[in-house]
């Protein structure tokens, strides 16, 4: 951003005292329960559901969802499954993650839209959730990369 202008320098250099580089969620497979675990224990005390249980097969599941938005997208994902619950445990991917965002399967024969969507998620996890460094390397307008990501129901945690 620097280099690109978009970003001054004097200020880079206030702020950047130590850089580290995250590997995404994506290959970090393994991490996924272990922040559900965390995230949840914040969010249960938040929400007055200390008895709710999360089932096993819910957090292998987990590592199947392609998450753009990281270990952001994951939290919320947890948070918004805690407050939706209903009884003492959730037993369901469909509580962390919205049916209209699937996890990636290339076995079956695939149409131009997954296609893109998929393509458009790869991209947003290469550029570490930025939208707008994603629409610039896919050659879009910040806003065009927008009316993408609502089409295919991706939604950005910046």
């Amino acid at each position: 951003m620097v280099e690109d202008k978009e970003f001054r320098q004097d200020l880079l250099y206030r702020i950047n005292t130590v850089e580290m580089k995250l590997p995404s969620l994506q290959q970090r497979l393994d991490d996924i329960p272990l922040l559900v675990e965390h995230f949840s224990i914040i969010y249960r005390k938040k929400y007055h559901k200390e008895n709710l249980t999360i089932k096993p097969a819910v957090l292998e599941k987990l590592k199947t969802h392609s998450w753009a938005g990281n270990i952001r997208e994951l939290q919320h994902a947890t948070e918004r499954a805690i407050i939706l619950s209903e009884g003492n445990s959730i037993d369901s991917i469909d509580q962390f993650v919205s049916r209209t965002v699937k996890a990636v399967d290339h076995s079956e024969p695939r149409t131009m839209d997954e296609m893109e969507r998929d393509f458009i998620l790869s991209s947003l996890d290469q550029n570490q959730g930025n939208v707008t460094k994603t629409a610039e390397v896919l050659g879009l307008t910040r806003t065009a990369m927008y009316r993408r990501m609502k089409k295919h129901g991706i939604y950005s945690s910046n």
